[in-house]
């Protein structure tokens, strides 16, 4: 009996293909990675698991677009969102190497996301970029380091260049 069987192609990067190519179905018709498939996948899925993680919180998605795509291309495992109820929640949880929090006036869910962050023991030690347009609003999270944390700063606009040195000297090259 033949069937369809999943090949996943992989580049030096990432997983970034999957085709299907007939194949022969084994006796208990069941769907595994054999021999150099397996070999594959088991590479690509360490290679990703070792890399740094960066988790970047924006009101704007194509900021939030750009910051994945930039980091991405540096081999940094990615996490973007929103500021939502849950932001913490999923920090808490994945443990990120550094946060990227974007601070704007007349929202407060920054402020009180970066006030968490530093008083929780669980996330205190996780360094944090803070950006904004406002120049004025860096400068309050610098004054209030000890309320707020924060371990770099950077006003927008800024280079991607920038971006990126800011990155590694928190957390080094991915």
């Amino acid at each position: 009996m033949r069937k369809l069987m999943p090949i996943i192609s992989t580049d030096s990067h990432s997983l970034n293909a999957v085709t299907f190519r007939p194949e022969w179905s084994n006796p208990r018709n069941d769907w595994r990675p054999r021999g150099m498939l397996a070999d594959q996948i088991a590479i690509a899925e360490s290679d990703q698991a070792a890399r740094k993680h960066i988790f970047v919180l924006n009101g704007a998605p194509e900021f939030l677009n750009l910051m994945r795509q930039l980091f991405q291309d540096q081999r940094y495992n990615v996490t973007t969102t929103n500021f939502v109820p849950h932001s913490f929640a999923q920090i808490e949880a994945l443990q990120p190497d550094v946060l990227i929090i974007d601070l704007v006036y007349g929202k407060q869910a920054g402020w009180a996301l970066l006030e968490r962050l530093h008083r929780e023991a669980s996330t205190a030690g996780i360094p944090v970029l803070v950006v904004s347009v406002e120049e004025d609003l860096i400068a309050r999270a610098q004054k209030q380091v000890d309320r707020y944390g924060g371990n770099a700063y950077l006003a927008k606009p800024f280079s991607l260049n920038q971006m990126v040195a800011a990155i590694e000297a928190l957390i080094g090259q991915a």
